[in-house]
């Protein structure tokens, strides 16, 4: 996929982009943003990270959790379909997951996710979640996502486990600044994708030009364009309009 056909660096708004570049563009902000440990995408007075991943990707046990990443990834038998429609299948999944809670969940966690789906910033969060889990799901299914940036973040994070943990175990009991476990974070991820794509420059390329997509394009309309895709799963839930803006 090319999608870098720009002449320089500057505020792109979203509406100029073709939708290969506006996919490349979303998924380039979900992988910038990816967190080491789930509890890191936590917003104040909302379900926790932990909690949004297992209502998304499911847990076993005496209070088993259905996955709705797996109902998802298992109805769709082409999982070259899955890579591509990624961001549009992270939208049912999320839609299917508070449908589910709505119908099963107990009282305290129904009205838990209920109040947190008029907030934009937990949709975003639980969006997030969902595109991460599922391109888990293709990169151990050895299934191209057709996105090196957010693919080379999903395996740094898993290959390096025991690394970034530590560095943010440090800062969780205040040994060093947010600022240095965030240098510190970054430098595993750029040694990774230099020696796991070493061989292969064009996939290099790729990296750089998905990242700098990111600097050209205007943050602002980026982001409220995401925000009106996923709240579409709001209204479907609600059938309600959004009264205030975002």
């Amino acid at each position: 996929m090319s999608f870098m056909n720009f002449k320089g660096i500057g505020n792109i708004m979203v509406n100029q982009l073709n939708e290969d570049q506006k996919r490349a563009a979303i998924l380039s902000l979900v992988a910038s943003n990816m967190k080491i440990r789930w509890k890191d995408y936590n917003i104040p007075g909302r379900p926790t990270g932990n909690s949004a991943k297992l209502s998304l990707g499911g847990r076993g046990g005496t209070r088993p959790v259905e996955s709705q990443i797996d109902k998802i990834y298992e109805l769709e038998l082409d999982k070259d379909v899955v890579a591509n429609e990624i961001i549009s299948l992270s939208i049912q999944t999320m839609h299917n997951m508070f449908i589910d809670i709505k119908e099963t969940g107990r009282a305290k966690r129904r009205n838990s996710y209920m109040d947190a789906i008029e907030d934009i910033n937990f949709l975003k969060m639980l969006f997030e979640i969902t595109v991460i889990l599922m391109g888990k799901k293709l990169v151990e299914d050895n299934q191209e996502i057709y996105h090196k940036y957010l693919e080379a973040r999903i395996l740094a994070v898993e290959k390096n486990k025991n690394d970034l943990s530590s560095i943010w175990r440090e800062y969780t009991i205040g040994n060093i600044e947010k600022e240095i476990a965030i240098d510190e974070t970054e430098k595993i991820f750029n040694n990774f994708e230099r020696e796991y794509y070493s061989c292969n420059g064009s996939e290099m390329i790729q990296i750089g030009m998905e990242k700098a997509l990111l600097e050209m394009v205007d943050e602002t309309d980026l982001q409220n364009y995401l925000f009106g895709i996923i709240d579409e799963v709001r209204f479907q839930i609600t059938q309600q309009p959004r009264l205030i803006g975002f």
